[in-house]
């Protein structure tokens, strides 16, 4: 039961922090490319769990 939680956790967190980052980063003006990969990357983690919720009914 653990590791489904732990499972989840772990695409919400790091793609969190790559879009909070990549924002940041972006504000600055520092390294477009690298922000802009992060930011895309984040994004995509946090809609594979947007996408989970919605297929799994919860």
């Amino acid at each position: 039961m653990l590791v489904s939680y732990v499972g989840i956790a772990f695409p919400v967190l790091f793609g969190a922090l790559g879009v909070t980052f990549g924002a940041l980063g972006l504000a600055k003006r520092l390294h477009r490319v690298r922000c802009m990969v992060g930011l895309a990357t984040g994004a995509l983690a946090l809609l594979y769990f947007v996408f989970l919720l919605a297929t799994s009914g919860g």
